[in-house]
């Protein structure tokens, strides 16, 4: 049996968690021989696959931090490990012998109408249950009286359990003594923890300065299960009003106490160092403190700061597991209210290491990196931190968007994106501007708003002018360039794509061609012209390249994924064997990065690209399950030029395999996604594809 709360990283939208402690967690259980994974799919898939080896319970309670849960939002999962995990369980054949329990207050639409999927309302206790609980605690009274109590406390569950124990630890068990209780209570909390808080506050009442209550308002600092070391470390700081004058004696007490007598705090037997207790007390006693003695919560977030800091035994850590402390250190720091200072010195020179945005582009960890970024967010992710300097409020923006965009949350970055771009205009930052600007129309392009994303590239390469960055300027007009060329105007993105080349060759002389992304769009547009000789000079020449400078893992693989699309091409005119198998090696070797990078939008294009590939050379279950992925990000996203793709590829393998009637369906589909995009592009490839199933049906 493996169990494992979410709810330890907070309940709440804007406490972004991560899945990546769960896994670790799950996998050192397991005992698995594979650690690192070439994608997230890879590793919820493998860990799936582990599971089944054996009968097994896999309890995941409070996922409703890994859901979306604003408005608009069905609850979809945020992490695409997870995602890839209960899908694969959920697909499980009827002879498995593991069972997953999943506890949420949202639905998991991502599984929903699977067979293997069976879901259960929870309500609260009904009376009678209620009444059983309280004599099971121990609390004595007529039965009308015990069902009194249940129905006092909205049959609450952790409520009734909070009150059993006060009555029998402070009551000798009386049922009627609650009003004892009831003196004490002020209404405070929501709807659903209303009934538990007004226990809590007699708790706090009755423990009052003791170490008990000052134990209760040290795990109000955290949200998730603590190491008892950190406790002690926190005790010896001595903090006014938290632990001053608290000696390791009456520690240790308070811990016994709280855990036998209470039962507030619970351990585990094979981790007996760690405590842990129910969200709704965190929160209570966090709240009582900050509220009440505000000096100590300060005080007391700014030392767990500076401690999680020293954790690392580097400056800057290679891996996400030696990364962890620093996390949790910038959430203290932003709980102390220091911001900049974990802006500047955590986050962006030991996190990210600068614009060399080694979270995202080594380790591709956009989960994670959201996951840190929404410390400095008062508001996910419309407004930043007050305390923040303006620069890095803009820069906070600009990579949350960036990061939602990399993970398919597609119309959550498009706010972030706009207000970062509003911020550098005002202050007249153009290089940042044109950035913004230029991902703007990245984005609305992938959402199918060809205007919009032609409108943004325009401002993007004005802005870059201004700027007067020649690599701002070079790289803006192929953004500009590759919108136009979606739209279906190839002379107007060829002359962008030219001037881009010019500015490149005249400040990069040794570099003359353009490459990384720049190169992958430019080549995009001359595959569609036929030009296949000049691609593949031009990718083998830009791949040596990013290969001798140690380039970023998106830059190599673009490169191979140009030289898989031209030799495919080429394959196919020249009805040549071996670029058959090249194209398979490259496009083995482009997929696998692309995973790794972890940008969905790349990832999908190359799974379409395959696809077609795998459809040419009749490999058509290959084919269907690159488009069943590619389908899955893209319908999940609202990638609609991805959608009109998928739908195009999905008609012509249909119409290979003689389904005359599904691929009319997906020809009907794409010509609707063209007309309601402006994506002319593909507009020839769709009536060509029409006029073919006119000649199917004929025959």
């Amino acid at each position: 049996m493996l169990a494992w709360s979410f709810y330890s990283q907070g309940a709440s939208e804007d406490k972004q968690a991560s899945s990546s402690p769960f896994f670790e967690f799950a996998l050192e259980q397991l005992n698995a021989e594979q650690r690192t994974f070439n994608s997230d799919e890879d590793k919820g898939d493998y860990l799936a696959k582990l599971l089944k080896t054996q009968p097994c319970v896999l309890v995941l309670d409070g996922l409703e931090p890994l859901q979306h849960a604003t408005k608009g939002m069905r609850g979809e999962l945020k992490h695409k490990d997870i995602r890839a995990l209960l899908r694969s369980l959920a697909s499980q054949t009827p002879d498995s012998k593991v069972l997953c329990i999943i506890t949420s207050r949202l639905a998991v639409q991502d599984l929903d109408g699977r067979s293997h999927v069976k879901t259960k309302n929870l309500h609260n206790l009904t009376t009678a249950d209620g009444v059983r609980l309280l004599q099971d605690l121990g609390v004595t009274g007529q039965k009308d009286e015990l069902a009194k109590a249940v129905e006092e406390y909205g049959n609450h569950a952790l409520a009734l359990s909070l009150l059993g124990n006060i009555l029998v630890y402070q009551y000798d068990g009386l049922v009627t003594q609650r009003e004892q209780i009831a003196e004490l209570i002020e209404e405070d909390g929501d709807s659903s923890s209303r009934h538990a808080f007004k226990v809590m506050q007699a708790y706090a009442h009755w423990f009052g300065e003791s170490a008990e209550g000052r134990l209760l308002n040290l795990l109000g600092l955290f949200d998730h299960p603590i190491d008892k070391t950190v406790l002690r470390w926190l005790r010896e700081q001595q903090i006014a009003d938290l632990t001053a004058g608290m000696d390791k004696r009456e520690f240790n007490r308070a811990v016994q106490s709280l855990i036998q007598d209470h039962h507030l705090l619970s351990q585990q037997e094979n981790t007996p160092e760690v405590i842990d207790c129910h969200p709704l007390l965190r929160e209570y006693f966090g709240k009582q403190l900050q509220t009440h003695c505000p000096s100590a919560w300060q005080q007391a977030h700014e030392c767990l700061y500076h401690y999680y800091q020293t954790l690392p035994k580097q400056q800057q850590p290679d891996t996400l597991a030696e990364l962890q402390p620093l996390f949790t250190a910038v959430a203290h720091g932003c709980a102390a209210g220091l911001y900049q200072p974990a802006f500047d010195d955590v986050y962006w020179s030991r996190i990210r290491r600068g614009n060399e945005n080694f979270l995202t582009n080594k380790l591709g960890a956009f989960s994670d990196d959201l996951a840190v970024l929404a410390q400095f967010f008062s508001t996910p992710w419309s407004q930043p931190a007050a305390s923040l300097a303006d620069s890095d409020k803009a820069v906070a923006l600009n990579i949350a968007g960036f990061d939602l965009r990399a993970l398919g949350r597609l119309r959550e970055a498009l706010p972030a994106m706009q207000a970062g771009l509003t911020m550098q205009v005002d202050k007249a930052d153009w290089r940042n501007a044109a950035s913004a600007a230029n991902n703007l129309s990245e984005l609305a392009l992938l959402l199918g708003e060809l205007t919009q994303a032609i409108d943004y590239g325009k401002h993007a390469v004005r802005y870059a002018d201004d700027s007067k960055i020649w690599s701002e300027r070079m790289g803006r007009r192929t953004m500009l360039a590759n919108a136009l060329a979606q739209s279906g105007e190839p002379a107007q993105a060829l002359a962008f794509f030219n001037e881009a080349e010019r500015i490149q060759q005249q400040h990069q002389p040794y570099y003359p061609l353009l490459y990384s992304a720049q190169g992958f769009r430019y080549c995009q547009l001359l595959l569609a012209s036929g030009e296949l000789d000049a691609v593949i000079q031009r990718a083998e020449q830009t791949l040596a390249w990013a290969i001798q400078v140690k380039a970023n893992l998106l830059t190599i693989t673009l490169d191979k994924l140009t030289l898989a699309n031209v030799y495919s091409q080429r394959a196919v005119r020249d009805h040549n064997p071996n670029d058959q198998q090249t194209t398979a090696d490259f496009f083995q070797q482009a997929i696998a990065g692309l995973e790794s990078a972890g940008q969905q939008d790349y990832l999908t294009r190359g799974l379409l690209d395959r696809a077609a590939f795998y459809s040419q050379s009749r490999q058509y279950d290959k084919a269907q399950q690159d488009l069943n992925r590619a389908f899955d990000i893209a319908d999940y996203s609202g990638m609609r030029l991805y959608l009109c793709d998928y739908h195009l590829e999905t008609a012509r393998l249909a119409l290979a395999q003689h389904d005359h009637a599904s691929a009319t369906q997906h020809h009907t589909n794409a010509e609707a996604l063209i007309k309601a995009t402006g994506y002319h592009r593909r507009l020839a490839d769709c009536q060509e594809l029409g006029r073919c199933l006119t000649k199917s049906s004929k025959t």
